[in-house]
């Protein structure tokens, strides 16, 4: 049960034990005691009679965490007429793995970090997104959270926010993302915040870990018209330190082919970009290609268009509104 929803009713006078346990297990391998339930929420207690316990890789006395590993009487002997399943299930030392990520206290109490297959690395850091949605679900106007991770240029993975607001509040990501700084270390703070109704559900009602991952499929059709100015072409030269004459200087532009100064292709694409994460400030860029078939010109109405998914390629173009001729076409990978 989320550690909210047992300080609520704790305040009520009613205690909540935590407990996990397996079909494997008989099934009940930890439960909390009365006595220490609102001392140790979060834990889900202490093996229960007939059951080893061991973190794999992790010493007793130490806080790391590793996968919960079970022996004993109550534990299943295997899978029925499935050996691969059974080999899988177990170490060769006959514990059996459970999948699921642990820490234990100085008193001995189990918390449950994760499990192992929804762990990412961001930055070589593991994150663990169920810890994450602990802390997102102690906001006051977060209902409920579910945190994957998706691709990132610089870190390898970074990680993505689900939330569904509680009825009535008013939840702004960015504040979300501020608030999270505060609590996380921030390799683990998700960079991209998204609100949303509800989440798939399983039969039991759960959230569904690959239903939510539809939900980091963005799909994307942006679309602006942008009237190009010598200001703007200036501005672009002064920046980027590229003062050619042919955008700066309309009486060196007036003797070529062009008859007139021509914007500089990447003051296209930055035009394209800002329409990007002007509704979407948390995408990121993992490269681009792009050709220039016709000149830019200054005063001459250009068409820009952002389509596909994110994460994905994005096809980018930019095309005079006057005859359609295209001045950028091209694709740029986004996470």
């Amino acid at each position: 049960m989320p550690e909210p929803l047992i300080r609520f009713f704790a305040g009520l006078g009613a205690k909540v034990l935590n407990g996990m346990g397996m079909t494997e297990t008989g099934p009940t391998v930890f439960l909390m005691d009365p006595e220490n339930a609102e001392r140790k929420i979060g834990s889900v207690g202490r093996a229960q009679m007939l059951t080893e316990m061991r973190l794999d890789g992790v010493d007793a006395g130490q806080a790391e965490a590793g996968e919960i590993q079970l022996r004993g009487p109550n534990i299943t002997p295997g899978y029925y007429l499935n050996e691969k399943a059974t080999r899988d299930a177990f170490t060769e030392d006959g514990w059996l793995r459970t999948g699921d990520v642990g820490r234990r206290d100085e008193d001995g109490y189990i918390f449950i970090v994760d499990r192992i297959k929804d762990m990412y690395i961001s930055g070589g850091e593991n994150v663990y997104p169920a810890e994450v949605e602990r802390v997102l679900n102690e906001h006051a106007d977060v209902l409920e959270s579910a945190v994957i991770s998706m691709p990132d240029a610089r870190w390898g993975e970074v990680g993505a926010a689900f939330i569904i607001p509680r009825p009535g509040a008013s939840l702004d990501p960015d504040e979300l993302r501020s608030w999270s700084q505060q609590r996380l270390a921030a390799y683990k703070v998700p960079v991209r915040i998204t609100l949303v109704e509800d989440f798939p559900r399983t039969a039991a009602k759960q959230g569904s870990q690959a239903g939510v991952e539809v939900y980091a499929v963005m799909k994307i059709e942006l679309s602006a018209t942008w009237t190009p100015s010598q200001q703007e072409f200036d501005l672009f030269a002064r920046i980027s330190g590229d003062d050619n004459p042919i955008h700066v200087d309309p009486d060196f532009s007036a003797r070529t082919a062009f008859g007139r100064t021509v914007s500089h292709g990447m003051l296209i694409y930055t035009k394209l970009w800002g329409l990007l994460i002007a509704s979407h400030p948390e995408i990121r860029q993992m490269g681009q290609t792009m050709m220039f078939p016709n000149p830019c010109y200054t005063g001459e109405p250009v068409e820009l268009t952002v389509s596909g998914e994110c994460p994905g390629t994005l096809s980018v173009r930019a095309a005079r509104t006057a005859d359609g001729a295209e001045l950028l076409v091209g694709e740029t990978e986004v996470a």
